[in-house]
C-alpha cells in the first residue's frame, strides 16, 4: 500500500498486518534541504481533473469570497466542466489554463506560492502535493484519510474536510510569508526523511 492510512484500512478488513507493506511511489527529491521557494509569489495552483470529487468548485467559491489581495488562483486541468467553470468563475484573480504537459505543470508548481486541493476522495498518494513538497512549495489540503501521512506533524495549512470556512482561513494564511517559509523548510525536510 502507499500509506499508513491504507495499511490500517486493509488491516481493518481482516488482512494480517504481516502481509501488508508500505511502499510509496517514487518521487524525485532534490537532496538539498534548502529550496528556492519564493513565499512572495502571487500564484496559487490547483492542478488536476476538473471534476466534482476533486473539490475544485468549492475552492473557486471560497476564493471568490475571500480577500486574496493580489493572489491569483491558477486552475490547471481539462474536463467537460472547464468551460462552464471558467464562465461561472471569471475574475481577475482566477485563471484557467487548461491542460498542460507534466513538465509545464512542474515548472508552474515550482514557482507558485502554494498548491491547493479540496479533494473529497481518499487519495492513495497525492502526487501533485508531493511534487510541490519536493520543491519546498506548501500545500493546502483537506485533513482526512491518509493525507497527513505525507506532511509533517502539526502542519498548519491543512483544513478540516468539508469545512470551507477553515479552508478560507488557510487561504488567508498565504499572506504570512514567515509561516510559508517555515512550512517550506518543514515539508522539504519531511519529504527527504520519509520519501527519499
Amino acid at each position: 500500500v502507499l500509506s499508513k492510512f491504507q495499511k490500517n484500512y486493509i488491516e481493518n478488513l481482516g488482512i494480517k498486518s504481516s502481509k501488508i507493506s508500505i511502499s510509496p511511489n517514487p518521487i524525485n527529491i532534490s537532496p538539498q534541504e534548502i529550496s528556492n521557494y519564493d513565499s512572495e509569489s502571487t500564484h496559487v495552483l490547483f492542478a488536476g481533473r476538473l471534476v466534482q470529487t476533486k473539490g475544485v468548485e468549492e475552492i473557486l467559491q471560497v476564493w471568490e469570497r475571500t480577500d486574496t489581495k493580489d493572489l491569483i488562483l491558477e486552475i490547471i486541468g481539462k474536463s467537460n466542466e472547464k468551460n462552464n467553470l471558467s464562465e461561472k468563475y471569471s475574475s481577475k484573480n482566477i485563471r484557467f489554463t487548461g491542460e498542460l504537459s507534466n513538465s509545464e505543470v512542474k515548472r508552474k508548481i515550482k514557482t507558485s506560492k502554494a498548491v491547493i486541493t479540496a479533494t473529497k476522495l481518499f487519495e492513495g498518494q497525492p502526487r501533485v502535493l508531493l511534487e510541490a513538497s519536493s520543491f519546498g512549495v506548501p500545500s493546502i489540503y483537506p485533513n482526512f484519510g491518509g493525507m497527513n501521512d505525507f506532511f509533517p506533524t502539526e502542519y498548519k495549512l491543512s483544513f478540516k474536510q468539508f469545512n470551507y470556512e477553515d479552508l478560507e482561513q488557510k487561504i488567508m494564511m498565504l499572506h504570512d510569508s514567515k509561516l510559508l517559509s517555515d512550512a517550506s523548510k518543514e515539508i522539504k525536510k519531511h519529504l527527504i526523511i520519509n520519501f527519499s
